[in-house]
């Protein structure tokens, strides 16, 4: 699924997965993400489910759409050099949602 703002977000829910996973991709020169206006995705959330875990997923996804529509929440990522610094800046931002 392409969301715009430069963001993909591909998904899975599967019984032959046991937890929640998420990943996190960045690219420079962004990927075909097939968007209907031609845009590329410089950001790529992959997030992986377990058939039976829905409510936990549906919980995962509002946050993180809500967080991935941030204009300035992009910009940073954009700056992430490194995948700690990018699930550091997610922690953050989860921990703003939640104050």
């Amino acid at each position: 699924v392409f969301m715009g703002n430069q963001v993909a977000y591909p998904h899975l829910k599967s019984p032959l997965v046991e937890r929640i996973c998420m990943a996190i991709g960045t690219s420079v020169q962004g990927v075909d993400w097939d968007a209907t206006d031609g845009e590329l995705a410089r950001f790529v959330f992959l997030v992986l489910c377990p058939s039976d875990r829905q409510g936990d997923y549906v919980r995962l996804a509002e946050h993180l759409f809500k967080t991935l529509r941030s204009s300035e929440f992009l910009r940073f990522l954009a700056q992430c050099r490194h995948a700690g610094d990018a699930w550091e800046l997610l922690e953050e931002a989860d921990q703003e949602q939640l104050s």
